[in-house]
């Protein structure tokens, strides 16, 4: 018990780092999307003249992937606020997975604060993968509407790329162990504390 204490301790910490990790991410992109929106000029944005390369890759689009500048900054917009939903639905299982883990480090396993809080992380992992599906599929689709995406793949000059999306479930598989594990865990507490009962 003593070993899987020491585990979960160190396993925390590591939780708390990446907690930090990506805020700190979060908080870089949201600097360069509001440059993008509100220091570059329209003319850079939408010259349709980008160029990327590589030691080993170059790539030249002579057409601007968006239309026009008020179609970028709502794409812009939309996946900023995508992504700040993400960002506090990790966090938010990262707070229930260190409290798990506080349970295991403080007090044995089989209680019911384990079982609830296991609940809570299958609740909220069902949700995260519903909201992913959901916002994936939103971006798909204003890709496809909104962008020149279409023109630039029926014009040849993008060959071999795919424009289709596919629903995740993986979520579900993932949410329903969880939620074994919840169900496991309550019978243990409700188990333990007849045997505390008894004795």
């Amino acid at each position: 018990m003593e070993q899987i204490r020491k585990i979960a301790k160190t396993i925390n910490q590591y939780f708390g780092i990446i907690k930090f990790i990506t805020i700190t991410i979060t908080i870089l992109f949201t600097f360069v999307v509001l440059w993008i929106l509100f220091a570059l000029d329209e003319t850079i944005l939408l010259s349709g003249n980008l160029s990327f390369s590589l030691s080993w890759l170059s790539l030249h689009f002579d057409s601007s992937l968006f239309p026009n500048l008020i179609t970028m900054k709502i794409f812009l917009i939309l996946t900023l606020v995508m992504l700040y939903i993400d960002v506090l639905i990790f966090i938010q299982l990262i707070k229930i997975i260190r409290n798990i883990l506080n349970v295991m480090i403080e007090e044995t396993v089989f209680k019911i604060e384990m079982a609830n809080q296991l609940m809570n992380l299958c609740q909220l992992s069902f949700f995260y993968g519903v909201f992913e599906n959901i916002s994936s599929f939103i971006i798909y689709r204003f890709y496809i509407d909104h962008t020149n995406l279409i023109t630039l793949l029926e014009s040849g000059n993008i060959s071999n790329a795919s424009a289709s999306f596919v629903f995740d479930i993986n979520f579900i598989i993932i949410s329903g162990i969880i939620y074994l594990l919840a169900y496991v865990f309550k019978y243990g507490a409700e188990l333990q504390q007849l045997s505390d009962e008894t004795l």
